[in-house]
């Protein structure tokens, strides 16, 4: 079968336009040759997945590249591709993509796997592999980057693999869902956690239920196929924070935030009490204006914090649908307008969305202003929130988040800090720092910094 093989490959590189179709014909027509695939257990269960998405979250050298790339071959293997179909493999840059491209290459080779090479020809221009598929017919892989995400757009795909998914934004998994949606085909990842983004809300939703993820966790030292001394000696030179992440694959706080929140110290299912007053943080934007609802309560060691029960983006507002957007809000809660308070940027006194002063508005609309004459420093302000969220001493938190105000939740774990200002300031690039800038003007307004006097200019 070799010297036959090699003969029609001969025609194929002279230019004979009927060798590729002669090559997949003759090897569909073979006996299949018992594969045996080493695999450990944890790669077994990706391998074996069926789920829509399965999210494999692994450390480093543990082997997760290596079960995404051989999924991806036999799954588009099994499943052949019409002339406008592909199955994709996903990397967050054209860099990054080198290792599965690598890897599926050095996997078709691999004669323990596939005692007759599947490929057909690699079409280097569109960084296609052409594979023979079982039964017939022949399938494609095509190795995309998502930094430009939105030049998927047309592609229609039967499958997606997105290696080291953590590192993609989630926008452009959006548009890796949307080549999916008219094959409904699957898609697995394979990543190393990287903070609280949307790699963590789909492991979140998996524990809360969701039969359509899968999660497959473990950690670099399950890796029976790589030698231990050299995870244990990454592991000595890691700090706990990075080696809970590397090697563990946890979860952890990014580098370069902003806010000293978390989830177990700060997140808390609050109750509104119809007795208490409520106060509002207030930035006003027109896309989006932002606003975050609290009522003050009481900590163990007798000291008032803010307990946040929900917030609110709106899109192309104005500050008269606010005032429309909190009248309902009495109505719904029954609570009523004098116990209410505004704490808004001191600038909302100069600046109108709709021809008289935000605070004129809210004032004639029935609810109480506090502001003050100008806003504090940025650093004061953030100062304020970290420590409400985390008091120094061990004291038990002053500012608790209900899980229902989610979009505060998100940007407080997100907001990262500007490159190259001085002094710092939040990155106000990615649209995390609206409900944050709201919550940090009530926080500042009723717990200000005793030792911080100094007023600058509006954050």
């Amino acid at each position: 079968m070799s010297d036959t093989l090699s003969a029609l490959e001969r025609m194929e590189q002279d230019g004979d336009p009927f060798a590729s179709n002669v090559i997949q014909d003759f090897l569909a027509e073979q006996e299949p040759t018992e594969v045996v695939i080493n695999l450990n257990p944890k790669q077994l269960r990706v391998f074996a997945s069926a789920a829509q998405v399965t999210l494999a979250l692994a450390g480093i050298r543990s082997g997760k590249t290596h079960v995404g790339a051989l999924k991806s071959i036999f799954y588009a293997m099994d499943n052949p591709c019409a002339e406008d179909e592909v199955h994709l493999i996903c990397s967050p840059t054209y860099p990054m993509s080198k290792v599965p491209t690598e890897k599926v290459f050095k996997l078709l080779f691999d004669r323990t796997i596939f005692p007759v090479c599947p490929l057909l020809r690699y079409i280097k221009s569109e960084r296609t592999f052409v594979l023979t598929a079982n039964g017939g017919g022949i399938t494609r892989l095509r190795i995309v980057s998502l930094s430009d995400a939105d030049r998927l757009r047309g592609i229609k795909a039967l499958s997606a693999w997105i290696d080291e998914a953590a590192y993609v934004s989630a926008y452009a998994w959006e548009i890796v869902q949307g080549r999916l949606a008219d094959s409904n085909g699957p898609c697995w990842l394979t990543t190393t956690p990287s903070g609280y983004n949307w790699v963590y809300e789909l492991y979140d939703r998996a524990l809360k239920g969701d039969k359509s993820i899968r999660v497959v966790h473990w950690e670099s030292t399950e890796n029976t196929f790589i030698r231990q001394d050299g995870i244990e000696a990454l592991s000595e030179r890691y700090d706990e924070r990075t080696h809970a992440q590397e090697i563990g694959a946890r979860f952890v706080r990014g580098r370069g935030l902003v806010y000293r929140f978390s989830r177990s110290r700060n997140l808390v299912r609050g109750e509104f009490n119809r007795s208490k007053p409520i106060y509002i943080g207030q930035d006003f934007n027109v896309d989006p204006m932002a606003s975050v609802v609290s009522q003050p309560f009481t900590t163990s060691d007798g000291v008032e914090g803010l307990h946040v029960l929900w917030c609110r983006e709106a899109m192309d507002s104005d500050t008269q649908r606010l005032c429309d957007w909190l009248d309902y809000q009495t109505k719904e809660w029954g609570f009523k307008q004098e116990q209410a308070m505004v704490y808004p940027d001191a600038a909302g006194a100069f600046r109108s969305t709709s021809g008289k002063s935000d605070f004129r508005i809210l004032r004639q609309a029935g609810y109480r202003v506090s502001a003050a004459p100008r806003n504090p420093r940025i650093k004061d302000r953030v100062n304020c929130v970290n420590g409400m969220l985390a008091p120094r001493g061990g004291k038990p938190p002053r500012l608790l988040i209900d899980p229902r105000a989610q979009r505060l939740v998100e940007c407080l774990e997100k907001q990262p800090w500007a490159k190259d200002t001085d002094p710092p300031e939040p990155d106000k690039t990615m649209g995390f720092d609206h409900l944050t800038d709201a919550l940090g003007y009530k926080c500042w307004r009723r717990y200000p910094l005793r030792n911080s006097t100094q007023i600058g200019r509006a954050a």
